[in-house]
């Protein structure tokens, strides 16, 4: 419904969209799908952020077909907005925990990195063999946002962190 409308109507329909994800949202698990095809469609708006939120808030219930939606999505673009969402949902979201760090070393654009990294603070790293894929994205980039933003998922790791960060900021 949400591609559709914004193929007819285009971003002049945004603010009639989000007031249907706020409605969709109270509908429960049924519409899982309806939010997880339109983040595509409102890649890059306020919309996708909505979209994303609604996700979140309906739990656990959204991680598999988000998951599966992150693992098939064919750009960076694509993979940021699923990512947001996994991230809104928090711990229970753990088990995309991996595909996230396979695909965060993969990515080359700096505000798909930073959305995918704020993903992982939300969702909590497990373990110091997560830093991993951090330390790629520290050696890749030079841009302070997602730089910060790695530092602080590093920091969920708490003091499993420690030679991480020291040894990235000597």
């Amino acid at each position: 419904v949400i591609p559709l409308v914004l193929a007819r109507c285009g971003r002049q329909a945004d603010r009639q969209l989000e007031l249907f994800v706020d409605n969709l949202e109270p509908a429960g698990p049924q519409m899982i799908d309806v939010l997880i095809s339109g983040l595509p469609a409102a890649e890059g708006t306020k919309l996708a952020h909505d979209i994303a939120f609604a996700l979140g808030r309906m739990g656990l219930a959204t991680v598999l077909p988000l998951y599966a939606a992150f693992a098939a999505a064919s750009n960076d673009g694509q993979r940021s907005a699923y990512a947001r969402a996994l991230g809104r949902i928090g711990p229970d979201a753990g088990m995309a925990l991996d595909l996230l760090l396979d695909r965060l070393r993969q990515v080359a654009d700096d505000d798909a990195r930073a959305t995918m990294i704020d993903a992982l603070t939300e969702i909590g790293l497990r373990s110091p063999s997560d830093l991993d894929a951090l330390r790629t994205v520290f050696r890749a980039s030079s841009n302070e946002r997602v730089l910060r933003a790695a530092a602080a998922a590093a920091g969920t790791l708490r003091t499993g962190a420690l030679d991480f960060l020291i040894e990235e900021f000597e």
